[in-house]
Parts: C-alpha cells; sequence; structure tokens
C-alpha cells in the first residue's frame, strides 16, 4: 500500500481528504492544529504536530515517513489576516510550501498535489475566468499562494532531477461543507454566515453585497484531488476547481437565512466598507478540468447549503461550540 501525506490534514478540507484517502492509502498527517481539529483525524493515522515553517522538522518527518505522494494544503487561508501580518502570510504560504517541497526532493517523492488559490487571477478582465488567464493577485494573500504554486511547478520543471517530480496545482475557489469553522471570522463566509443566523447573529457584508463569488462543495472537491493523482494528464498542470457558477452574496446570505427558516426581508445585515484585497467578481472556467480527466462538479450549491446547514445544525443541537 503507498504512503501518503497530508499537510493539513486536521483541517477543513484536508481532513475530507484524508477520509477518502484512507482505505487505499497509507495515510499520515502533518498539521500544527493552529485551526486544526484532531478529533476529525482517525484514531489510525498517524499524525505529526508541527509547522510547516519549521525547515529541520519537515525535512525530518518527511524522512520519517518517506510518502510515495504529498497532498500540501496547509497554509494561512485569510485574505484579510494577509493584510494585519504580511510577513506570516509569506512564512507560511511560500516559505513552508518551499520546505514541503524541498523536503519532497530529499524523500524521492514522485507526486505531489498543492492546495493554490483563485485569488492569484485578481481581477479577471472577463467570466468564467480560466486557467491561460493572467494573474495578477490584488491582495498579499493571493500573492503569496501564486508564488508558492510556480515554486511548485518551477521545481518540476528542473532539468536536473534525477527522479520524476510529477506536481499539480488547484486554483481553489470557494469551499465550503461540513467541518469549515462557524466561529472564525476569517474563515469561509458561507459557513460564517450559517453560524451567524444559528446564533441568531446579524450578519455582516462588507461591500455592497453585489460582488460574486464561486462556491463548490467538499465531496465535489475531494473527488477532484483523487481522480487526478494517478491521472497522467494532470502531471505539471494547474486546474481551477469551482462550480462553475457564480452567486452574489447577497443572493447567497439570503440562501441561508431561508435554509434556516427565517424571513431575508427581516433578518438582520449589516453592511460595512469593502475590505482590502478583495475580488470583485468571480466564476471559473472548468473546462480543462473536464477535458484532461473527466472532472466535473456534480453538487449543485441549493444541495450543498442544504447539507451544510444540517450539519451546522447537528453540531449546535449537540451543544458544540460553533
Amino acid at each position: 500500500m503507498q504512503k501518503a501525506l497530508v499537510t493539513g490534514g486536521a483541517g477543513f478540507i484536508g481532513s475530507h481528504l484524508v477520509d477518502k484517502l484512507k482505505d487505499s492509502y497509507k495515510v499520515h498527517v502533518l498539521d500544527n492544529l493552529s485551526t486544526g481539529d484532531t478529533s476529525f483525524i482517525p484514531k489510525n493515522v498517524p499524525l505529526y504536530i508541527e509547522d510547516v515553517r519549521n525547515k529541520d522538522k519537515i525535512l525530518s518527518i518527511v524522512q520519517k515517513v518517506k510518502p510515495d505522494i504529498i497532498f500540501h494544503i496547509a497554509g494561512q487561508a485569510s485574505n484579510i489576516n494577509s493584510f494585519s501580518d504580511p510577513h506570516f502570510d509569506i512564512d507560511v504560504n511560500f516559505k513552508g510550501t518551499v520546505n514541503v517541497v524541498l523536503a519532497a526532493l530529499a524523500a524521492n517523492v514522485t507526486r505531489f498535489l498543492y492546495a493554490s488559490s483563485m485569488t492569484a487571477y485578481g481581477h479577471p478582465d472577463s467570466l468564467p475566468v480560466s486557467e491561460k488567464h493572467s494573474c495578477k493577485p490584488v491582495s498579499y494573500y493571493g500573492i503569496s499562494k501564486y508564488a508558492a504554486e510556480r515554486f511548485v511547478h518551477a521545481t518540476a520543471a528542473r532539468t536536473d532531477l534525477t527522479k520524476p517530480f510529477n506536481v499539480t496545482s488547484f486554483r481553489m475557489f470557494n469551499v465550503y461543507g461540513p467541518r469549515q469553522s462557524l466561529t472564525n471570522s476569517y474563515q469561509g463566509a458561507l459557513a460564517i454566515f450559517i453560524g451567524n443566523v444559528l446564533r441568531n447573529e446579524p450578519i455582516t457584508i462588507y461591500g455592497d453585497g453585489l460582488q460574486t463569488r464561486d462556491f463548490i462543495y467538499i465531496d465535489d472537491v475531494i473527488q477532484a484531488w483523487t481522480r487526478a493523482i494517478d491521472t497522467k494528464s494532470t502531471f505539471q498542470q494547474v486546474y481551477n476547481l469551482g462550480n462553475g457558477k457564480q452567486i452574489s452574496v447577497k443572493d447567497m446570505v439570503k440562501a441561508v437565512i431561508l435554509a434556516a427558516g427565517k424571513n431575508p426581508d427581516t433578518y438582520p445585515v449589516i453592511y460595512k466598507d469593502q475590505r482590502p484585497g478583495e475580488q470583485r467578481f468571480m466564476e471559473a472556467d472548468m473546462k480543462k478540468a473536464f477535458t484532461d480527466f473527466s472532472f466535473k462538479p456534480s453538487t449543485s450549491f441549493a444541495k450543498g447549503l442544504t447539507q451544510t446547514h444540517s450539519w451546522a445544525q447537528s453540531q449546535l443541537e449537540s451543544s458544540a461550540i460553533i
């Protein structure tokens, strides 16, 4: 059985990937638990509590595990936090990725999948945005993720490597679903809004609410990642990972309120000034993923929202902190 190492494997996306991989791979998780939760990790999956910024520790862990494949998901995922502490973003998202990639090379890892970001595009000239579109990130977060993505692919293109280093990057759009934090205001907006409504708190929208986002359900994300693993056409490629449909923040908020059985016309919504680095409109062109590895998202926003709301409600009913 092949070995897989998932960085950020105790977090929202990483833990779902671990669940999917654990029956086919001997999975190991590396996570500093800054936002991850050990309860998300199956008991038989080894956990290494470490930070990707620690170069020597990362090298030691990767050499100990000797994985056949690395899924690098660990990172600082807040656009807003990137403006308050840009050094942290560079240290975690860029330098941390450099540490994981170089450790992978030292351990002769031949397959590497990286979680990039749609923030690399900045303000697209047209929608839907394809992978061929130029990348001009407008946030420090987007800069750190795009720089790391380029490092991953520049490494794979090195002509001095003695073994193949087959990489795939996914420019993640707005991922949502169970296990996403309902309290961390610096993570996914949809989950935050669900938490607000379940706690009967006002919802805060930054900007006019007409900005659009492309939401993709977590099950579709995991399907894409796992389908790409052994598909050679994905080697050295970058893919959008969205649903291919944009929705305005206003309409998303209305759907969240309705899902809770409340009236969107009377529910309190507060509007504040737009924050720096926010993209105005976003929608993924998903043709390349379908062409190269037959991936097409199958979960509608309505269905995904219903499932996410049900999970969140169960957390509340079981007295979990949401």
